[in-house]
């Protein structure tokens, strides 16, 4: 009965070790689980990009990998050579939008849109007409975002922040008259 006794420390501080390294692993495995959610909710991964259709549309698309709730867009062009007509903006079938309007001081052409569906992920969101100026036939232009001070910004439908990843740039060439 004594050597049973004289072991009783041995077993208990053996229990406690393997105790406390269960618990410690059931620690560090839900912190990276919450650490692994955290970094992909806040991955910005939304992609716009322009498409020139002739004579004189310009449709915004955008691809993403999470929902998108609706969006911002400023686009900066070259006022000398072409004219946007904010009138004839029209939202993609997925979307909705109250127009768009000429910024007289920065000369960039500003509209918003919102997801009109479930579970909108792609797609074209808008499409304007451009028109070019007197004399400017024939010659290379270009559309572009201002994505600076978050201008231009893709908003996801979870997490409700700015997921904007990349913006590209449209040039093109005026066709004549």
């Amino acid at each position: 009965m004594k050597k049973v006794f004289a072991k009783m420390p041995l077993y208990l501080g053996l229990s406690v070790f393997v105790i406390s390294v269960l618990v410690s692993v059931v620690t560090v495995s839900n912190k990276n689980v919450v650490t692994n959610q955290l970094t992909q909710a806040t991955v910005k991964s939304a992609k716009l990009s322009l498409v020139y259709n002739s004579p004189d549309l310009i449709s915004v698309i955008v691809n993403s990998e999470k929902e998108i709730a609706g969006a911002d867009v400023v686009l900066k062009f070259d006022r000398e050579k072409i004219e946007i007509i904010p009138s004839s903006l029209i939202p993609g079938q997925d979307f909705s939008s109250t127009g768009g309007l000429i910024d007289e001081n920065s000369g960039n052409f500003i509209f918003s849109v919102l997801s009109s569906g479930d579970s909108v992920m792609s797609g074209v969101m808008a499409t304007f007409k451009i028109k070019p100026k007197e004399g400017v036939a024939g010659i290379e232009t270009n559309i572009s975002f201002e994505t600076a001070d978050e201008q231009t910004a893709v908003i996801s439908k979870l997490e409700n922040e700015n997921i904007l990843f990349q913006a590209d740039s449209l040039q093109f060439t005026l066709p004549a008259n």
